[in-house]
């Protein structure tokens, strides 16, 4: 049973008439014939009655006319979400972030595509950058938000920027006295320094440890959090001095005084990432949209 049987039985029940029919359907009456022919030997039952003074629906056919209309309309409905699906216009993106990766711009890039796409679901997973690599690699996400270089094969990346740091110090401390002015690395030295587990982040944490200690400093390492995110709260209890976003950094938090880096510091990647080859169009459609959102925050 095919669609254009269903068509060919749905014009000859609403025109009541072969000729008619075929001429709707700019078949010829014969061909028109054979295929409801096969259609009804394909059901197994009578659909039509023909008779010399026209073509009246069986019981049966009563019923298979509602159900045939209801088929097509279901093809038509499928092909056109198909359509809007390849343009990117349905569907569901299943976005990986960091909690620190331009969460502002990312909120405001998925605004837009809302926008543009009402339509769409977005299913967002707060993750750490080896966590969205495994789920890109496993197909769990369609693009991550994360912090190259990354370490699995078969992963593209589109560059976003790069996220300055600052020094998170608390209230009171003597590093606190000039808040906002860029901080010399060397007064870091002997001074304890919040930091995270090196398997978070490999390439950044080696990055800074080999800055600071090019600079002079060695502070003391303590109390391995999560990259840069639970740390403002170490930092306001009195435990330490945490480097931290400038993104971080613009949100006050009570008792804790943030201070700029110098210019030539180690600063956080930022990139969306997709599956080789696997890059949905709501996915493509994502990524040039907070693309365009960096550029203009650039």
């Amino acid at each position: 049973m095919d669609l254009t049987s269903l068509s060919c039985f749905i014009a000859v029940a609403e025109e009541l008439h072969f000729r008619r029919a075929a001429q709707r359907l700019h078949l010829t009456q014969p061909a028109l014939s054979a295929r409801i022919r096969l259609l009804e030997k394909q059901v197994g039952v009578c659909l039509l009655e023909r008779d010399r003074q026209g073509v009246l629906l069986t019981p049966a056919g009563q019923v298979f006319l509602g159900r045939a209309r209801t088929l097509l309309a279901d093809a038509d409905f499928a092909s056109a979400e198909a359509r809007a699906t390849e343009r990117g216009e349905v569907g569901r993106l299943r976005l990986g972030r960091s909690l620190i990766a331009f969460i502002d711009a990312v909120d405001v890039a998925l605004v837009a595509l809302r926008a543009r796409y009402p339509l769409i679901e977005v299913e967002i997973s707060e993750l750490p950058t080896h966590s969205q690599e495994l789920a890109l690699t496993e197909s769990q996400l369609d693009v991550g938000v994360l912090h190259p270089p990354l370490s699995r094969p078969g992963i593209r990346t589109a560059h976003l920027g790069e996220e300055p740091l600052q020094l998170a110090i608390p209230s009171g401390h003597d590093l606190s006295r000039e808040p906002g002015a860029v901080l010399d690395v060397r007064s870091l030295d002997g001074q304890v320094l919040i930091f995270y587990p090196r398997w978070q982040g490999p390439s950044l944490h080696d990055r800074i440890t080999a800055y600071l200690q090019a600079a002079g400093a060695r502070p003391l390492f303590t109390r391995a959090t999560a990259p840069l995110t639970g740390a403002v709260q170490l930092v306001a209890r009195g435990d330490g001095c945490a480097l931290v976003t400038s993104m971080i950094a613009s949100r006050p938090a009570a008792g804790v005084i943030f201070r700029p880096l110098p210019d030539d510091a180690p600063r956080l990647p930022v990139a969306a990432a997709w599956r080789e080859g696997a890059r949905t169009p709501l996915a493509e459609a994502f990524v040039n949209q907070l693309t365009r959102v960096r550029g203009r925050s650039a």
